[in-house]
């Protein structure tokens, strides 16, 4: 279970969303991405000081892939899809609503065979639900 906003959200894998329940999880997700964003950060930071093929980065590379990995396995458990690199989607049933790192509300959706390359912005009407 994860507090979110006052109130407790359980984990239990992978589900439907409608938008209002996809918001309401909204800052969940972007907590815990903006987190896992400021730590691959660092250790990006300390890879830079180390050349190629070294065992130092070799090392560093390998924690960064565990961080993000974690990250991953964090969405995933809330139920949401991890579709890239600080990239979510959230199922409705019929789609996906769909949720990028910057980005501070849902603002759009796609079919399950469009992907991100098919996100269209959500209609007034469902942007107010």
């Amino acid at each position: 279970m994860l507090r979110g906003m006052g109130e407790l959200i359980h984990l239990k894998g992978k589900r439907s969303f409608t938008l209002q329940e996809a918001r309401r999880l909204l800052p969940v997700i972007i907590r815990l991405t903006s987190e896992a964003i400021q730590k691959t950060e660092r250790v990006l930071l300390k890879m830079e000081t180390f050349e190629r093929g070294t065992e130092p980065r070799k090392l560093l590379e390998a924690k960064l892939n565990r961080m993000i990995e974690e990250w991953v396995y964090k969405i995933e458990r809330l139920g949401c899809d991890a579709k890239g690199l600080w990239l979510v989607d959230f199922d409705s049933g019929s789609g996906c609503y769909c949720w990028q790192y910057g980005e501070d509300d849902i603002y759009y959706f796609h079919g399950y065979t469009e992907g991100f390359s098919g996100r269209r912005p959500l209609q007034a009407t469902q942007l107010n639900a």
